[in-house]
């Protein structure tokens, strides 16, 4: 009845970025296997990581667990990113123009929109999409 998805000892930053110098296994955590289904995911190709910082409030919150699809590697909808730069993850809600630029954006309102070229576009990573996010109340 569930699927086990991995979780790993890796934070995607929602600020300037978090590094990542390994990726440890932790555990796994459970998803019915049902709703993995009805939201299109595989299990092989989704990992948890963490957040950590606060410019994705208050959507997203320091510490909450992210489930990612690792299969998608490109925009194609205005969501929840995980973004890589060199050894850097972020998670980011990013919009593509139809120019090409992108927008990325913090849901929390203190931190600026940043305008990506089109030029400058095609250098960034998608490390996969957010399809789910947990935190504790």
């Amino acid at each position: 009845d569930f699927e086990l998805i991995p979780l790993y000892d890796v934070e995607a930053s929602a600020g300037n970025g978090s590094l990542v110098d390994q990726e440890l296994q932790t555990g796994p955590l459970a998803f019915k296997k049902a709703w993995i289904k009805q939201k299109g995911l595989q299990s092989g190709i989704c990992v948890m990581i963490k957040a950590r910082g606060d410019s994705m409030e208050p959507t997203i919150y320091d510490g909450d667990l992210l489930l990612v699809n690792r299969r998608i590697d490109s925009i194609i909808d205005d969501t929840i990113y995980i973004v890589q730069t060199d050894n850097r993850l972020i998670v980011k809600r990013i919009q593509k123009t139809l120019d090409g630029s992108l927008t990325i954006i913090s849901d929390n309102k203190k931190y600026r929109e940043q305008i990506i070229s089109p030029d400058q576009a095609k250098d960034i990573k998608i490390a996969g999409r957010v399809r789910w996010y947990g935190h504790e109340i």
